[in-house]
C-alpha cells in the first residue's frame, strides 16, 4: 500500500471512529451530568470509570502529534488535520471533568489551556510561514511523544485495572475505545509506510491499540456482570 493511500485510510478511519468516539465520549458525560441534575446519579459517579490522567495524557498525545505535523521538514497535514480536532474534542472532555472534581482534573485543565496556546502559537508560525527561526524539530518531538505514550501506556493500564476492581466503567464509551484500536491499526499502517522517520509514531500505536483492547475487554466483562 503507498503512503498516501494508507495515509487517507488512516485520515479517514480517524475521523470516522476516533474523532466520532470523542464526540461520543463527550455527549455521554453531558448526559450524565444531566442524570445527576436529576438525582438519577450522584454527582461523583459522573465520571465512573474515568480517570483524568489518562484523559490529560490522551490530549497531551494527540497535541504532540499535531506538533510532530508541523515540525516537520514538510508539513503533514495526514496527521494535522485529523489530530485538531481530537485536540479540541480531548480538552472539551477534561473541562468537563473539572467541573466536578478537583485536585488532579483541574491542575490538567490549566496546564492544558497552557498547552493549546503554545500550539497555536506554533500553528500560526508555521501555517504562515513567520517564524525567523527553523521548526523542523520532529525528531525531539516524537522522542517526546513516544515517551508520553509509555505514560499514557501505564495509565490506561492503570484505569483498566481500577475498572476491572470496583466493576464500575458506565461512564467509558465503548466506541470511543474501538475507534482508538481502528485509529491505531490503520496508522499504524500509514507508519510502517513511510518508514522509519514515523518510527516513534508507529510505535505509539502500537501501545495505545493494545491498552484500549484492554480497556475494552474489561468493559464488556463489567457489562456481562452488570456492572
Amino acid at each position: 500500500m503507498n503512503s498516501n493511500l494508507s495515509g487517507w485510510l488512516a485520515a479517514l478511519v480517524f475521523f470516522a471512529f476516533t474523532v466520532s468516539g470523542l464526540l461520543a465520549q463527550a455527549r455521554l458525560l453531558l448526559l450524565r451530568e444531566r442524570a445527576s441534575m436529576t438525582g438519577a446519579i450522584t454527582c461523583s459517579e459522573i465520571s465512573a470509570g474515568l480517570q483524568p490522567t489518562r484523559e490529560f495524557l490522551s490530549f497531551f498525545s494527540f497535541m504532540l502529534f499535531a506538533l510532530s505535523a508541523l515540525t516537520r521538514s514538510y508539513i503533514d497535514y495526514f496527521l494535522l488535520c485529523t489530530r485538531v480536532p481530537a485536540v479540541l474534542l480531548s480538552a472539551f472532555i477534561l473541562v468537563i471533568l473539572a467541573r466536578h472534581s478537583a485536585g488532579k482534573a483541574c491542575i490538567f485543565m490549566r496546564i492544558t489551556w497552557a498547552l493549546l496556546a503554545l500550539f497555536t502559537c506554533v500553528f500560526v508560525l508555521r501555517i504562515f510561514n513567520l517564524s525567523p527561526l527553523p521548526l523542523h524539530l520532529a525528531g525531539p518531538v516524537d522522542i517526546v511523544l513516544a515517551g508520553s505514550s509509555f505514560v499514557l501506556f501505564g495509565s490506561k493500564l492503570q484505569q483498566a485495572s481500577q475498572m476491572y476492581a470496583s466493576g464500575r466503567s458506565a461512564a467509558v464509551s465503548t466506541w470511543r475505545e474501538t475507534g482508538i484500536f481502528l485509529k491505531d491499526a490503520t496508522g499504524l499502517i500509514y507508519a510502517l509506510n513511510i518508514g522509519n522517520e514515523l518510527f516513534w509514531v508507529g510505535l505509539t500505536h502500537v501501545l495505545s491499540g493494545l491498552s484500549s483492547t484492554l480497556i475494552l475487554s474489561i468493559k464488556v466483562r463489567n457489562q456481562r456482570t452488570g456492572a
